[in-house]
Parts: C-alpha cells; structure tokens; sequence
C-alpha cells in the first residue's frame, strides 16, 4: 500500500518493500458484528453462597445455644463453654464474608464506587476478625490447660479465669483492627473490571473479569497491608501449633488436646495454601 501511494504522489519508491496482505486488509466490514464479550458474572451462584452462608450461621447459632443452655454440664464445663460460643460468633463472622463477595457490577445499577469499597473491604474485615476469634478461642483453651497441667510446682494449687486468657485474643485483634483501619485508610480495595489476554479477529476484548483492587497510589499498596496481616496471624498460628503439640498428651477428659491440635494444622495448612490463591486471584 505504502508503494502504491509512493507511485502515486511521485515520491521516491523505498528500496526495501514488505508484503501487505491486500485482501486481508479491504475484506473488513465495514459494519462490525456485535463484540461477544463474556464478561464472567457470578449470575445465580451467588444464590449458592446465600444458601451455604445461612446453613453455617443457622448451625453455628444452634450450636451456641446448646453450649449455653448445657453449660452446666461436666463435660461442657470441661469443655469451657465460654470459648465454644467464642468459636460459634467467629464462625458466623467468617460465614457472613460470603455476603458481600456475591456483590459484582451486573445490573447493581444502585451500587455506587463507594458501596463497591465498602463491599471489597468489608470481606477482610470479615474474614480478619471471624479468623482472630475462632483462632483466639482455640489458642487460649490449649494455653489454658498447659498452664494448668504443666504447672512446675506440682503441689501449689493455679487458678486461671477466663480473663487471664483474653490476653492473646486483645493482643491479636488490636493488631489486626490496627492494620485493617490503615488499610482502609490508605489503600482500600475497590471493584474493578479487567480484561483476560486475547482479542477476537478485529482487535476487540472477548473476555473479561471483576476483582477487588486497591486504586491507591500510596507506598506498598494493597500488598504490604496484606503481608502485615499474612505475618501477624500466621506467627500467631505457629504458637498455637507449637502449644497444641506441648498439650497433645493431656487426658481428653479434661481437654479437647489432640482435636484441636488436629485443628490447628488443618487452619495452618489451609492458611499457607489459601493466601497466596487471594493474592493472585
């Protein structure tokens, strides 16, 4: 093409010339056929995160009541139900998180940029405190019974009361708070469309996906907040690894030991698995 209009104006023709595919060039409609873009909407499964929330919240209530209806009884007593229904609330505060990550922009005409951060931020918050107060209940009964049961002077008689054993659940859920507010501050997550690699044969997007994604321009970003959470509960998880071995060969009477020590290495496993999927997804 660039020859022929050379030729054409009376321009010096370029000595090196390259093939154009003439044909490929004048067979392009002029009228372009609608752009069949899959835009990746969550569309009825959001339903399906509804029904599976309200199924744990529901369990997880009826749990609770029976803990504190039978609170009385030995083995609940054994079992410290104060703690059980502190393992019930997290497990209703991580449940709820499913809510607000059905949110995306199909037809949620009424969600404005703002209602969309609050979306994105309020999944970690959600997931942060559910995972520090279901963590924090199950830390603190293995600390409790170690404290008691490994005791050096086996003749003194140790009382330790709930209060005493608040303090890595305070400790833990300032430290989260803390970096959940600056993160909200500084780097909040918004909801925002991208486009997958590859485009359809005159250049056009075919495929696209929404994520949750901080817009700031700040230092760090959305990856530093995260990896201040990522190192504040998993240096807690290994503790509580670390008391759950130390008490895995106390009598099962008075402590749930060996199932929560199963516990604490399932949410360790799942911890180090799921993260980085967050991260990159």
């Amino acid at each position: 093409m660039e020859v022929l209009l050379a030729h054409s104006t009376g321009e010096q023709i370029p000595e090196e010339i390259f093939g154009t595919s003439l044909q490929e060039i004048i067979t392009v409609p002029l009228d372009l056929p609608p752009a069949d873009v899959n835009m990746h909407y969550i569309g009825n499964l959001k339903y399906l995160g509804f029904f599976c929330a309200a199924i744990i919240i529901v369990v997880a209530i009826g749990c609770a009541h029976w803990a504190f209806k039978h609170r009385n009884l030995r083995i609940v007593r054994a079992s410290q139900p104060f703690f059980l229904i502190m393992i019930a609330i997290g497990t209703i505060i991580i449940a709820t998180s499913m809510i607000p990550m059905s949110f995306d922009d199909e037809g949620e005409v009424l969600l404005t940029e703002k209602s969309f951060t609050v979306s994105c931020m309020s999944q970690v918050w959600l997931l942060s405190v559910g995972f520090t107060t279901v963590f924090s209940a199950l830390y603190s009964k293995t600390w409790r019974i170690n404290k008691i049961f490994h005791n050096p002077n086996k003749f003194t008689r140790i009382k330790v009361t709930i209060l005493d054993t608040m303090g890595p659940f305070a400790a833990m859920m300032t430290c989260n708070v803390i970096t959940l507010v600056a993160f909200s501050a500084f780097a909040p997550l918004s909801f925002v469309r991208k486009n997958h690699a590859g485009t359809d044969d005159w250049n056009r997007v075919i495929s696209t996906y929404g994520t949750c994604q901080s817009t700031s321009g700040t230092w760090g970003g959305e990856v530093l907040y995260n990896l201040i959470l990522l190192a504040i509960n998993l240096s807690a998880l290994l503790v509580a690894n670390f008391q759950a071995y130390q008490a895995r060969s106390i009598q099962s009477e008075f402590s749930e030991s060996q199932y929560i020590g199963i516990v604490m290495a399932s949410m360790l496993q799942a911890f180090i698995l799921a993260f980085p999927i967050l991260l990159l997804v």
